[in-house]
């Protein structure tokens, strides 16, 4: 599995592109899927007597970040590419929904004239495409005083229809990427869900 993952995630021969949209091709499969279970239909919040338990906090000094990830998901696993301009958390819960943060470190030559919505843009599509994924609602705002993006998307992994929400934030020369894929689309109306997202902190602004 790890092996696949190294594969996906750090293509041994890119396209010939421009320099930041060849690193945006490590983004590639980050979303590695274990084992999707059958999917569920509908959505709800939690009820409001509920009171969730705190998720485990993900700090990356070198990566420059901290953040809460939702209950359920244990520490996360860490690879890194061999230059070490990726780097990519894996945790799964027990349903085997799929929580990973990854931080990309863009040399600033390779980011040329690219503005933060090509950047973002491009990273999205590379996440879309091995689930055939289409958007059904983006967002933008603002972390730090750095642009983000929100991007609800369903696709199909395989036979399984897959649910999931991804966020970008471009703080230069770094790109983050925090993302939750589901077979049960109800995982994303969690609140500690929405927390994972909104509790992402640049340590270094």
């Amino acid at each position: 599995m790890a092996s696949d993952l190294r594969k996906s995630v750090f293509p041994a021969r890119p396209r010939p592109a421009k320099a930041w949209r060849r690193g945006l091709l490590a983004w590639l499969g980050l979303l590695l899927f274990l084992a999707p279970t059958p999917a569920q239909s509908g959505r709800q919040r939690e009820r409001p007597e509920e009171k969730p338990r705190a998720g485990f906090e993900l700090v990356s000094t070198d990566g420059g970040f901290r953040v809460r990830l939702p209950r359920g998901f244990e520490q996360p696993k860490r690879e890194d590419s061999p230059s070490g301009t990726v780097i990519v958390f894996t945790s799964a819960a027990a349903n085997e929904t799929v929580c990973q943060v990854a931080a990309r470190t863009f040399a600033r030559p390779e980011l040329g004239d690219a503005t933060a919505d090509q950047v973002m843009d491009a990273a999205r599509n590379v996440l879309l495409r091995p689930y055939q994924g289409a958007i059904e609602q983006e967002d933008s705002y603002i972390v730090q005083g750095h642009p983000a993006r929100a991007v609800f998307f369903g696709g199909r992994r395989g036979d399984k229809a897959v649910f999931g929400r991804a966020d970008f934030i471009f703080a230069p020369p770094r790109l983050y990427q925090l993302a939750i894929v589901t077979t049960f689309p109800v995982e994303l109306d969690r609140d500690d869900v929405q927390r994972f997202f909104e509790s992402f902190t640049l340590l270094n602004p």
